[in-house]
């Protein structure tokens, strides 16, 4: 098996070049920009291992597995990217790092409430002014906006929607596009409407502490890396509840695991202060110029 990074053009057929740490572009004897295209590399590795030489290549990433393997996982993945040893080797070391600072390892399943990881259903959209009786609505892009753009409305009645609602302290994970972003819903975005684009993860406090789970699953060298193993589809990538309930969670102490909880919730916090301020500033602004100008700002 094998995972391509780069096939000489991107998913709008514009040419993908090679670049070097500093971001420029490599050159060839020419001084023209070379192309990216990893599949000459791994048709010399599927070439060693007709020949029965080694196949060993981390960029692009090559291996072999057996296929026993597949038939006894009980996802029965057959893409590369599933199998990625990569990937899989940080998992692997994570079940055996039980010790001192880590208690157990558990599946993300056993620590939510009951049917706690899903998304709900698509709706027709019932967009509307912002009213007291309407909800935001995020998109999955927007849940990632330090200061979300161009947010929608839906009423609050809108039947369609109820089950898009979320609660403070719930865990959402994009499931499309941009595949694998993890943020914890805070004071702003509590109550309001998500987009079905978004997975739902509502842990079970008594098990464990959210912020804890929210900033592992978050974490760019951790989470990131195993959350990309469940990733699938070639043009828009995607990510399933059912593989996000297999994500491997470290049980740390719960002294230290409320330390590093209580650490990531004040950092919330000050975010979400920020924003309120920020907000207070732009309506300040507002209405500053809609009394000397006379412009209703509300039309």
């Amino acid at each position: 098996m094998a995972v391509s990074e780069a096939v000489s053009y991107d998913r709008w057929g514009n040419p993908v070049y090679k670049k070097n740490d500093t971001g420029n572009f490599l050159e060839d004897e020419e001084d023209n920009p070379i192309i990216w295209n990893d599949l000459p590399e791994i048709y010399e590795q599927w070439k060693n291992f007709l020949d029965g030489w080694l196949v060993d290549s981390k960029t692009p990433s090559c291996f072999v597995i057996n296929s026993k393997d597949i038939r006894n996982d009980t996802n029965h993945r057959l893409d590369s990217w599933y199998w990625d040893p990569n990937k899989n080797e940080l998992a692997k070391k994570l079940m055996d790092c039980v010790g001192n600072e880590i208690i157990e390892i558990v599946n993300l399943s056993d620590l939510v409430v009951d049917k706690g990881i899903f998304y709900p259903g698509r709706h027709k959209r019932n967009y509307v002014n912002k009213t007291d009786n309407s909800l935001p609505f995020y998109s999955g892009t927007q849940i990632l906006q330090i200061r979300p753009f161009d947010l929608k409305y839906q009423p609050k009645d809108y039947k369609p929607t109820k089950k898009h609602v979320v609660n403070k302290e719930w865990i959402l994970i994009t499931r499309s596009g941009s595949t694998g972003r993890v943020v914890i819903v805070d004071d702003n975005m509590n109550g309001a409407m998500i987009s079905e684009h978004v997975i739902r993860v509502i842990c079970d406090e008594n098990l464990v502490d959210p912020y804890h789970v929210y900033a592992y699953l978050a974490s760019e060298k951790i989470g990131k890396v195993l959350m990309e193993k469940g990733i699938y589809a070639s043009v828009v990538d995607h990510i399933s509840p059912d593989f996000v309930s297999t994500i491997p969670i470290p049980i740390l102490g719960p002294v230290e695991e409320k330390k590093m909880a209580n650490k990531v919730k004040d950092a919330e916090a000050k975010r979400t202060l920020a924003n309120i301020a920020l907000k207070e500033s732009m309506d300040d602004i507002e209405q500053t110029i809609s009394r000397s100008t006379g412009f209703d700002i509300e039309r």
